[in-house]
């Protein structure tokens, strides 16, 4: 299957968090059926830019994934679709 993300908005983060690479989160529509958000976009300590589905962190500081892709091709795919929908928006370099 190959994904189909849509309707994709982001909201930049402060310069501090910056600093320390998060760019920002974005929200999208994916297959024009299911609206993801609180997706992380964030710098590497290499240089790439990556965007990580959304995660809750517990009462005992345990990181959770929000929504769990399964099929780890997929999951690029979406990631690639989010990124080069920014990059034409104009928000990714």
């Amino acid at each position: 299957m190959t994904p189909l993300v849509t309707s994709v908005r982001f909201l930049h983060a402060s310069a501090l968090d910056r600093q320390q690479g998060l760019l920002g989160w974005a929200e999208f529509t994916l297959h024009g059926q299911l609206r993801i958000s609180g997706s992380t976009v964030r710098r590497t300590r290499g240089g790439r830019v990556r965007a990580f589905g959304p995660e809750r962190i517990d009462r005992l500081g345990r990181l959770h994934r929000v929504v769990d892709v399964l099929d780890a091709e997929l999951e690029r795919e979406i990631e690639e679709q989010l990124l080069v929908a920014l990059k034409a928006q104009g928000v990714l370099p």
